[in-house]
């Protein structure tokens, strides 16, 4: 018995050696295999979203150009400069700069129309301190979910991932707009005016809580409710920009505002006046900072008192 288990632990001490040293065999192949493995293409080599000062696209029905300011980005689109919507521009960065080639298909300046570029009326160019990147975006593969793409600066025909162009592709002039109309930090707000026809109220902060101020008789006030107005107008976006240079506010029941709401305090003072109703969904809009008219879904509306009781403590 001891004999056999000498044996057999001598097999097995034989077993873990070889164990290990196929280990390492096959973990040496592999570290092999990556090193050895071809570094993916990127469209834009060596470009980091720093270095974009602007992207300039055009639709079938428009153009947009995205500029960097200061540190901030701008569309510029029918001779107007206006905010970007931040997100969706470091959203386009980073898709931009992370486009990688599936394959290099053409580099041939014949037949480019095979790939849908002679029709195509969308395309896009990214611009750097150094170099301009003009690129035109042809026809899908008709195999995965490739699309292909011309790269005018380097001659080549290119098929990359849909998705690192879903910001282009379902983009639109407007689609890059900032759409926020109160950017304030509710915070820092310590007084309130909400008008609505023949009421009025104003709140202010004090001592952390908020009062009703002005009255001869002064209700206690909900603070949730105070806190979730707020919540509601600190991040108002518009739902549909209407019209940037309104000849008639009374179009749009803005010339006498059925409600408004002011907020102010240590850097803010925002109001945002209401007009009539749009449709179901969305009511007419503008704010202290210009004419433009929008919309805002009916919620921003619903949530604004029409009479002291719908604020107040209940009795």
């Amino acid at each position: 018995m001891g004999k056999y288990l000498r044996k057999f632990s001598g097999t097995l001490v034989a077993l873990v050696i070889f164990a290990v040293l196929l280990g390492g065999v096959l973990y040496y192949d592999s570290q092999k295999k990556a090193a050895e493995a071809p570094e993916a293409l990127k469209v834009f080599h060596g470009v980091k979203p720093d270095d974009i000062l602007s992207i300039k696209i055009t639709y079938p029905d428009g153009a947009v150009s995205l500029e960097k300011t200061d540190g901030k980005w701008y569309a510029a689109a029918d001779g107007k400069k206006r905010r970007a919507d931040s997100e969706a521009v470091d959203n386009l960065l980073k898709d931009l700069t992370e486009m990688e080639a599936d394959k290099v298909v053409s580099t041939e300046e014949t037949g480019l129309d095979e790939f849908g570029f002679v029709e195509s009326k969308r395309e896009f160019t990214v611009v750097t301190g150094d170099l301009d990147y003009p690129i035109i975006i042809g026809d899908r593969s008709p195999v995965g979910s490739g699309i292909y793409i011309y790269d005018l600066g380097e001659g080549r025909v290119i098929l990359v991932k849909d998705h690192y162009l879903w910001g282009i592709l379902n983009g639109s002039p407007e689609g890059f707009r900032d759409r926020k109309l109160a950017g304030f930090d509710k915070g820092a707000v310590d007084r309130i005016v909400v008008r609505a026809g023949i009421f009025s109220v104003e709140l202010r902060k004090e001592n952390g809580r908020w009062v009703q101020s002005g009255a001869e008789s002064p209700r206690p006030i909900d603070q949730k409710k105070v806190d979730e107005l707020l919540s509601s107008f600190a991040g108002l976006e518009a739902s549909d920009f209407v019209d940037d240079e309104p000849k008639a506010l009374g179009e749009y029941g803005l010339e006498q505002p059925t409600v408004e709401a002011g907020f102010f305090g240590e850097g803010v003072s925002e109001t945002v006046f209401f007009g009539k109703r749009k449709d179901e969904d969305n009511f007419y809009v503008k704010t202290s900072s210009g004419e433009e008219v929008y919309t805002v879904p009916k919620e921003h509306f619903g949530i604004l008192p029409k009479n002291l009781d719908q604020i107040a403590v209940s009795k």
